[in-house]
């Protein structure tokens, strides 16, 4: 948000457009995450407003590929894809393979 204006009395605020205040994304994640495709996004989404929910099958720290964990907010069945503007899976040897098998993945995926 900035201000403009012609005087120090008058001001007119610009939203910027792109902001995502107020949305709300799920960022799925399984053990061997890559770390880059979900800190980065993770990160600059709430940069920019937006509300992170990380879901995962169990609420516990799931490694990344490189030992990093990611703390899980909701388990898979706790999530409502209704409730959500957007979903994220991040890449990784292990983690999409993984979560393509669980059945509440690919329901959330569909009703999403």
């Amino acid at each position: 948000m900035k201000l403009t204006g012609p005087s120090q009395t008058k001001f007119r605020i610009e939203v910027d457009p792109l902001s995502l205040k107020g949305r709300k994304v799920i960022m799925l994640v399984e053990e061997g995450y890559e770390d880059l495709e979900f800190w980065y996004p993770k990160i600059r989404l709430m940069e920019e407003g937006a509300e992170i929910v990380v879901a995962g099958r169990e609420k516990r720290p799931y490694p990344s590929k490189h030992g990093y964990e990611a703390d899980v907010d909701a388990t898979l069945s706790e999530v409502d894809p209704a409730r959500f503007d957007a979903l994220i899976i991040p890449g990784g040897v292990k983690c999409p393979d993984r979560l393509r098998r669980y059945k509440e993945v690919l329901e959330l995926v569909k009703e999403g």
